[in-house]
């Protein structure tokens, strides 16, 4: 068909505010008034929960996790075809979910858990190829079902579900009343890495062959029988395998043994019998193992070898109940949960009234027991005694108030530091440089002013460090890629930084993302980088022409975004080399020339991004050669000339703008992009 130049369609923006609109109008109930931001006198993309890509200005991320709204989905969800994100967990959401959410192409992550959702799963769903992390949990949801008066659903997974979304890298699904066979097919979705179906009446076997799995649940279904031997071909990779209240019987497979990475073992309140095999305490990176009820049924147990693991938790009491045992023993004669992490009190009954067959040094955590033991008496512990803090997690977006003070610095054993997405003000304190073992700190969407503490950047264990988004200041040390070498993420969007881009950021050669945009850094690019894949800087002063350095980046690089630049000159022929550029954003610059040849080149690009600038001649026809979905934004230039006819070859064009410029003609397609201007 033949397609004019100027728009035939509303523009992209208002189809994405008309959508964003009607969602509101489905709202019954909005308690928190954050739907009071959604109105013609704020922008779009300033909308509470609603984020934009900061090129093209369409929705990409629609979250309203815990805001605590009631209402349904609109079909008109359907019109927001830039989502990868949808999170509308913790709310009131009811009704059907609607079969329009399949037509988002490019979904890659939906959360419906905790809502009031009834009818089916849209089965259409399924042609979301790039959906990766799928969250239904605590719904009324179920593929190919029919409820009945009570709305009492049930039902069955597909069976063909691995692969009709073979992108999964995360299937939950948890407290759903799925039925059935866990679908072999999901062997085929080779990406997964967690698969939570707990609490359910699934039946079958467990996945066989998913090489990236890290976490399997399904504690609380129905398979009732031995376990498979197939379990020895679950991923090495496993970390977690809780398969706990599943009427299993029988003993424990030595497959188990294989899964050498596993962390967290449950396998409680089955019918396990036997006893408990040696390899189990040769799984070194074991921290949790859950055998409640059954190890006090093993009452023909000779050896219990747990020792020099990272077990928690308190030793379970019914191991005392093990009138029958001899011993239970490491070292062909005792107990030995020696060099552990238990805590709690030691009970003084049964195979724990003998102090000489067990051993229980190393575990700080314990108090009480037989006197010959040598514990300190319970009553001695006070709440914050002996605390021994790995992980802060828990204070993500919890609306936390106040300062961060400087006891933090105590907690010497702090590996994660997550307070992103509060209410923090104030400074950051120089005690943190004294958690001499962090590894991810984000501090991201506060109001924390002032400088970063020169402390932190002296934490050479850091390899994610986020603060975006506060009132902080300041310039990048100089020598940061070699006090931080195990950088792997760094991130400080709209923040005033100023000064150069420190050159010493290549000794970071581990780095995967640069995400400084919206600042006010100058220099050049770093380079050699041989890591890394998005490099953030739009927003910022670098003022001058595009080093050839650029051709020195990754060419695992997959977005870069240098818009709003003040950058001149041309485009360095150094970009050519960036074979894995899907995005490259150089948007509101003060480019002169021609658009060279090469870029038609970039045969992964789906977003190329050249508006406002001063580009002249024609537009080169080697455009019209990308073969993936790509959206051209070419407006506000000086080109001149007739408008390609190559660019009707781009049968997947998904937006093209050339407002604004000196050309001529029409695009013949036959497939014509959904927005043109």
């Amino acid at each position: 068909m033949e397609c004019a130049v100027f728009p035939r369609f509303a523009n992209a923006k208002e189809s994405d505010r008309l959508a964003l609109l009607d969602f509101k109008n489905s709202v019954t109930q909005d308690s928190v008034k954050i739907m009071n931001s959604w109105n013609d006198s704020i922008p779009l993309c300033n909308w509470i929960g609603v984020t934009c890509n900061p090129h093209s200005g369409r929705v990409v991320v629609l979250n309203l996790e815990n805001q605590k709204l009631i209402g349904s989905i609109p079909p008109a969800i359907g019109n927001l075809t830039f989502l990868t994100g949808i999170n509308l967990g913790e709310n009131v959401f009811h009704c059907d979910v609607p079969e329009e959410i399949g037509r988002l192409l490019r979904l890659q992550h939906l959360n419906l858990t905790h809502n009031s959702f009834s009818g089916k799963i849209p089965t259409n769903l399924t042609h979301c190829t790039h959906l990766r992390v799928t969250t239904l949990l605590e719904e009324s949801l179920l593929g190919s079902l029919v409820s009945d008066a009570q709305n009492q659903l049930h039902g069955q997974p597909p069976p063909d579900i691995g692969l009709t979304l073979p992108n999964l890298r995360v299937f939950a699904g948890g407290l759903i009343n799925f039925t059935g066979p866990i679908p072999v097919s999901l062997s085929n979705a080779s990406g997964l890495q967690i698969i939570d179906f707990a609490n359910k009446s699934l039946t079958g076997t467990t996945p066989r062959n998913l090489r990236s799995l890290a976490v399997l649940g399904l504690a609380g279904n129905r398979f009732g029988k031995e376990l498979p031997s197939s379990i020895a071909n679950l991923s090495n990779q496993l970390q977690r395998l809780t398969l706990g209240e599943n009427l299993i019987h029988g003993g424990i497979p030595i497959g188990i043994g294989n899964l050498v990475s596993l962390s967290i073992l449950g396998l409680e309140n089955n019918y396990f019998t036997r006893c408990v095999p040696t390899f189990i305490g040769k799984l070194q990176k074991l921290e949790e193992l859950d055998l409640e009820v059954e190890v006090g049924q093993l009452d023909r147990h000779e050896k219990l070898d747990l020792a020099n693991n990272k077990l928690s938790g308190e030793i379970p009491s019914s191991l005392a109940s093990c009138t029958n045992l001899d011993s239970l023993h490491l070292e062909e004669q005792y107990l030995n949960l020696s060099y552990n992490d238990f805590v709690g009190e030691v009970s003084q009954e049964g195979i724990f009234a003998n102090a000489s067959a067990i051993f229980l040094s190393g575990n700080s955590k314990l108090c009480g027991g037989v006197s010959q033991l040598h514990l300190p008496p319970c009553s001695s512990f006070s709440s914050g005694k002996r605390l021994t803090l790995i992980v802060i997690s828990v204070f993500v977006g919890n609306n936390l108030t106040g300062r961060i003070t400087a006891w933090i610095g105590n907690l010497s054993s702090l590996n994660s530091l997550l307070l992103a997405m509060n209410n923090l003000q104030g400074s950051m304190p120089y005690e943190l440089g004294q958690l001499s073992g962090l590894e991810n700190f984000q501090v991201c969407e506060n109001h924390l002013s002032g400088k970063v503490p020169t402390s932190i950047y002296n934490i050479s264990s850091i390899q994610f460090v986020s603060f975006a988004q506060n009132q902080l200041h300041g310039q990048l040390p100089p020598d940061i890629g070699l006090t931080l070498p195990n950088l792997l993420v760094f991130a400080g969007g709209l923040i005033n930084f100023t000064g150069p881009i420190p050159v010493s950021l290549s000794n970071a050669s581990g780095l995967q993302i640069i995400d400084f945009a919206n600042n006010s850094l100058t220099g050049t690019t770093p380079r050699n980088l041989g890591s890394l894949a998005v490099l953030g800087l739009a927003g910022n002063r670098f003022g001058e022409e595009l080093p050839s350095s650029t051709a020195n980046l990754s060419n695992q690089l997959q977005r870069l975004t240098l818009g709003e630049n003040l950058i001149h000159g041309g485009i360095t022929i150094g970009i050519g080399n960036l074979v894995s550029l899907s995005i490259l954003g150089l948007e509101n610059n003060y480019f002169t020339r021609s658009v060279p040849t090469f870029i038609g080149k970039l045969q992964k690009l789906e977003e190329l991004d050249l508006e406002g600038n001063r580009f002249s001649r024609s537009i080169p026809s080697s455009l019209g050669n990308l073969t993936l979905p790509v959206g051209l934004y070419l407006h506000d230039n000086r080109f001149e000339g007739s408008i390609p006819s190559s660019l009707g070859n781009c049968q997947k064009l998904l937006a093209l703008n050339l407002s604004s410029n000196n050309l001529s003609g029409t695009i013949l397609n036959s497939q014509q992009p959904s927005q043109l201007y």
